[in-house]
């Protein structure tokens, strides 16, 4: 037998995973509890339901973000540029 065989269920396996996934991250709780079930029956994957976040928890995780990004980019602004990316890189005299 040659391993050039498609392995069909894990494929189907990772198409609902991946569909629970997206479906989450889209706020659509509801389709993606029919995929769980879909995943228990069919692949005995339990998946513990999230519990959706309000509109406080949402601003309070997107403040979080753009907080830390600010950082960062602070961090980045006070960084010594490399040689090769200064201007007497390019000049060779």
């Amino acid at each position: 037998m040659s391993n050039d065989i498609r392995d069909v269920k894990g494929d189907y396996h990772r198409a609902y995973l991946d569909a629970y996934d997206g479906l989450i991250r889209a706020n659509r709780a509801d389709e993606a509890d029919q995929v769980a079930e879909v995943l228990a029956e069919h692949y005995g994957r339990i998946i513990p339901k999230e519990k959706p976040q309000t509109a406080a928890e949402k601003k309070a995780a997107a403040e979080k973000a753009k907080a830390t990004a600010a950082a960062g980019s602070k961090e980045n602004a006070n960084a010594t540029p490399a040689p090769e990316n200064t201007a007497a890189a390019g000049s060779k005299e």
